[in-house]
Protein backbone atom coordinates (compact mmCIF):
# COMPACT_ATOMS: atom_id res chain seq x y z
CA UNK A 1 0.00 0.00 0.00
CA UNK A 2 1.57 3.72 -0.96
CA UNK A 3 0.77 6.68 1.29
CA UNK A 4 0.77 9.68 -0.52
CA UNK A 5 1.57 12.47 1.30
CA UNK A 6 0.50 16.01 0.19
CA UNK A 7 0.51 19.76 1.44
CA UNK A 8 4.65 18.94 2.15
CA UNK A 9 6.39 21.08 4.49
CA UNK A 10 9.30 23.22 3.44
CA UNK A 11 12.11 23.98 5.63
CA UNK A 12 13.28 27.25 5.75
CA UNK A 13 16.65 28.06 5.26
CA UNK A 14 17.99 28.96 8.79
CA UNK A 15 16.54 25.90 9.76
CA UNK A 16 18.33 23.60 7.29
CA UNK A 17 21.76 25.77 8.17
CA UNK A 18 20.91 25.03 12.18
CA UNK A 19 20.75 21.24 10.82
CA UNK A 20 23.81 21.22 8.76
CA UNK A 21 26.02 22.77 11.42
CA UNK A 22 24.51 19.73 13.41
CA UNK A 23 25.39 16.90 11.35
CA UNK A 24 29.11 18.52 10.59
CA UNK A 25 29.09 18.33 14.41
CA UNK A 26 27.57 14.63 14.46
CA UNK A 27 30.34 13.61 11.88
CA UNK A 28 33.29 14.77 14.10
CA UNK A 29 32.23 13.66 16.94
CA UNK A 30 31.39 10.74 16.27
CA UNK A 31 33.17 9.70 12.85
CA UNK A 32 32.04 5.91 11.47
CA UNK A 33 29.45 5.35 14.42
CA UNK A 34 27.18 8.26 12.93
CA UNK A 35 27.80 6.55 9.05
CA UNK A 36 26.85 3.58 10.09
CA UNK A 37 23.50 5.23 11.41
CA UNK A 38 22.73 7.55 8.56
CA UNK A 39 25.28 6.34 5.57
CA UNK A 40 21.40 4.96 3.88
CA UNK A 41 20.21 8.27 4.01
CA UNK A 42 21.04 11.00 1.77
CA UNK A 43 23.13 14.26 3.63
CA UNK A 44 19.88 16.65 1.18
CA UNK A 45 17.03 14.25 2.89
CA UNK A 46 18.76 13.97 6.27
CA UNK A 47 19.09 17.87 6.30
CA UNK A 48 15.83 18.50 5.31
CA UNK A 49 14.37 16.38 7.73
CA UNK A 50 16.05 17.16 10.77
CA UNK A 51 14.98 20.88 9.81
CA UNK A 52 11.38 20.21 9.91
CA UNK A 53 12.24 18.28 13.25
CA UNK A 54 13.89 21.55 14.88
CA UNK A 55 10.93 23.82 14.31
CA UNK A 56 9.79 25.67 17.33
CA UNK A 57 12.89 24.44 19.30
CA UNK A 58 15.29 27.83 20.61
CA UNK A 59 18.92 28.10 19.62
CA UNK A 60 19.39 27.29 23.16
CA UNK A 61 17.61 24.34 23.51
CA UNK A 62 20.01 23.05 20.28
CA UNK A 63 23.17 24.11 22.34
CA UNK A 64 21.92 21.88 24.98
CA UNK A 65 21.36 19.08 23.09
CA UNK A 66 24.95 19.23 21.11
CA UNK A 67 26.43 19.60 24.28
CA UNK A 68 24.74 16.84 26.18
CA UNK A 69 26.10 14.22 23.31
CA UNK A 70 29.57 15.08 24.55
CA UNK A 71 28.56 12.29 27.14
CA UNK A 72 27.24 9.80 24.65
CA UNK A 73 29.59 7.12 23.47
CA UNK A 74 27.07 6.96 19.83
CA UNK A 75 25.19 8.86 17.96
CA UNK A 76 21.46 10.05 19.11
CA UNK A 77 18.49 9.17 16.62
CA UNK A 78 16.66 12.37 15.82
CA UNK A 79 14.01 11.85 18.85
CA UNK A 80 16.67 11.35 20.84
CA UNK A 81 18.35 14.69 20.24
CA UNK A 82 15.25 16.34 20.66
CA UNK A 83 14.90 14.68 23.81
CA UNK A 84 18.37 16.21 24.82
CA UNK A 85 17.84 19.09 23.62
CA UNK A 86 14.43 19.36 25.50
CA UNK A 87 14.81 17.05 28.62
CA UNK A 88 11.31 16.36 30.16
CA UNK A 89 11.10 18.35 33.35
CA UNK A 90 10.41 17.14 36.69
CA UNK A 91 8.10 18.98 38.60
CA UNK A 92 9.32 19.41 42.06
CA UNK A 93 12.98 20.01 40.74
CA UNK A 94 11.46 22.80 38.58
CA UNK A 95 9.21 24.65 41.25
CA UNK A 96 12.58 24.10 43.78
CA UNK A 97 14.25 25.93 40.77
CA UNK A 98 11.65 28.41 40.27
CA UNK A 99 11.80 29.46 43.87
CA UNK A 100 15.99 30.10 43.22
CA UNK A 101 14.98 32.12 40.20
CA UNK A 102 12.69 34.37 41.73
CA UNK A 103 14.60 34.71 44.74
CA UNK A 104 17.59 35.84 42.60
CA UNK A 105 15.73 38.34 40.16
CA UNK A 106 14.17 39.93 43.90
CA UNK A 107 17.61 41.22 44.14
CA UNK A 108 17.64 42.01 40.33
CA UNK A 109 19.55 38.90 39.02
CA UNK A 110 18.41 37.17 35.80
CA UNK A 111 18.41 34.10 37.88
CA UNK A 112 18.88 30.47 36.37
CA UNK A 113 16.71 28.52 34.30
CA UNK A 114 16.78 25.62 32.90
CA UNK A 115 14.20 25.67 30.64
CA UNK A 116 11.81 28.69 29.78
CA UNK A 117 8.85 27.40 30.68
CA UNK A 118 9.32 26.47 34.13
CA UNK A 119 9.92 30.38 34.81
CA UNK A 120 6.85 31.16 33.28
CA UNK A 121 4.95 28.60 35.06
CA UNK A 122 6.48 30.91 38.26
CA UNK A 123 5.02 33.94 36.89
CA UNK A 124 1.53 32.46 36.71
CA UNK A 125 1.63 31.09 40.09
CA UNK A 126 2.97 34.72 41.23
CA UNK A 127 6.11 35.31 43.11
CA UNK A 128 4.50 36.00 46.53
CA UNK A 129 2.72 32.66 46.55
CA UNK A 130 6.02 30.89 45.28
CA UNK A 131 7.97 31.80 48.10
CA UNK A 132 5.89 32.38 50.80
CA UNK A 133 4.32 28.36 50.18
CA UNK A 134 6.31 25.26 50.01
CA UNK A 135 6.03 22.55 47.31
CA UNK A 136 3.26 20.35 49.10
CA UNK A 137 1.19 23.63 49.52
CA UNK A 138 1.30 24.64 45.76
CA UNK A 139 1.92 21.11 44.08
CA UNK A 140 -1.46 20.90 42.64
CA UNK A 141 -1.25 24.94 41.08
CA UNK A 142 1.78 24.57 39.84
CA UNK A 143 1.80 21.16 38.45
CA UNK A 144 -1.11 22.40 36.30
CA UNK A 145 0.32 25.81 35.73
CA UNK A 146 3.84 23.53 34.44
CA UNK A 147 2.02 21.45 32.16
CA UNK A 148 0.18 23.75 30.79
CA UNK A 149 3.12 26.10 29.77
CA UNK A 150 4.89 23.36 28.89
CA UNK A 151 2.30 22.35 26.13
CA UNK A 152 2.66 25.92 24.37
CA UNK A 153 5.36 23.92 22.49
CA UNK A 154 7.23 27.85 22.30
CA UNK A 155 7.53 30.01 24.76
CA UNK A 156 9.36 33.85 24.70
CA UNK A 157 12.80 35.24 25.86
CA UNK A 158 12.77 35.51 29.77
CA UNK A 159 12.85 39.47 30.30
CA UNK A 160 15.48 40.93 32.57
CA UNK A 161 14.15 41.57 36.24
CA UNK A 162 12.39 45.15 36.49
CA UNK A 163 15.19 46.90 38.57
CA UNK A 164 14.37 49.51 41.26
CA UNK A 165 16.76 52.55 42.85
CA UNK A 166 16.16 53.19 46.40
CA UNK A 167 13.37 55.60 47.76
CA UNK A 168 15.10 59.04 48.25
CA UNK A 169 16.61 58.71 52.19
CA UNK A 170 16.26 54.80 51.65
CA UNK A 171 19.95 53.85 51.68
CA UNK A 172 23.28 55.01 50.65
CA UNK A 173 24.51 53.54 47.60
CA UNK A 174 28.24 52.85 46.46
CA UNK A 175 30.13 53.85 43.27
CA UNK A 176 29.96 50.38 42.19
CA UNK A 177 26.40 49.60 43.27
CA UNK A 178 25.37 52.54 41.42
CA UNK A 179 27.32 51.09 37.91
CA UNK A 180 26.04 47.97 38.66
CA UNK A 181 22.40 48.94 39.05
CA UNK A 182 22.90 51.06 35.79
CA UNK A 183 24.33 48.46 33.95
CA UNK A 184 20.94 46.66 34.62
CA UNK A 185 18.77 48.95 33.60
CA UNK A 186 20.60 49.74 30.28
CA UNK A 187 20.39 45.91 29.75
CA UNK A 188 16.44 45.92 30.95
CA UNK A 189 15.87 48.26 28.28
CA UNK A 190 15.09 51.16 30.91
CA UNK A 191 18.05 53.23 29.81
CA UNK A 192 19.12 52.93 26.19
CA UNK A 193 22.38 53.91 25.03
CA UNK A 194 23.35 55.09 21.79
CA UNK A 195 25.77 53.32 19.65
CA UNK A 196 28.45 56.57 20.55
CA UNK A 197 30.16 55.03 23.28
CA UNK A 198 30.37 58.77 24.70
CA UNK A 199 27.27 58.86 25.04
CA UNK A 200 26.33 60.55 28.22
CA UNK A 201 22.56 61.60 27.78
CA UNK A 202 21.61 58.98 31.36
CA UNK A 203 24.13 61.97 33.02
CA UNK A 204 21.86 64.71 31.97
CA UNK A 205 18.85 62.89 33.04
CA UNK A 206 19.77 62.10 36.42
CA UNK A 207 20.78 65.76 36.63
CA UNK A 208 17.48 66.91 35.35
CA UNK A 209 15.57 64.71 38.16
CA UNK A 210 17.83 66.24 40.53
CA UNK A 211 16.87 69.45 39.72
CA UNK A 212 13.50 69.16 39.95
CA UNK A 213 13.08 67.63 43.05
CA UNK A 214 11.39 64.75 42.25
CA UNK A 215 12.29 61.21 42.58
CA UNK A 216 15.93 62.62 43.76
CA UNK A 217 18.56 59.94 43.03
CA UNK A 218 21.15 58.76 45.17
CA UNK A 219 24.00 60.57 46.53
CA UNK A 220 26.17 57.74 44.39
CA UNK A 221 24.34 58.06 41.14
CA UNK A 222 24.71 61.89 41.60
CA UNK A 223 28.10 61.93 42.04
CA UNK A 224 28.59 59.47 38.55
CA UNK A 225 26.15 61.78 36.67
CA UNK A 226 28.00 64.99 37.94
CA UNK A 227 31.77 63.44 36.95
CA UNK A 228 30.46 61.65 33.44
CA UNK A 229 29.25 65.65 32.77
CA UNK A 230 32.31 66.81 33.80
CA UNK A 231 30.92 68.90 36.81
CA UNK A 232 33.87 68.83 39.72
CA UNK A 233 31.57 70.15 42.71
CA UNK A 234 31.25 67.64 45.47
CA UNK A 235 27.34 66.52 45.70
CA UNK A 236 26.81 67.28 49.36
CA UNK A 237 24.98 64.84 51.70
Amino acid sequence: MSLEITDRAVASPQALAAAAEIVDYMRCEYGGKFVQLWGDISNAKLLEHLALRLAGYTAGEVRRGIQACATRPFPPTIPEFLVLCRPPVEPEAAFHEAVTGMQARKHGELGYWSHPAIYWAAVRIGMHDLLANGYPALKGRWENALRDILGKGRWPEIPMPAVALPAPGAAVTSDEEARRRIAQLGASGVLRSLPNERDISWAQRILDREAAGKDKPSLAALRMARRAMGIAEEVQA
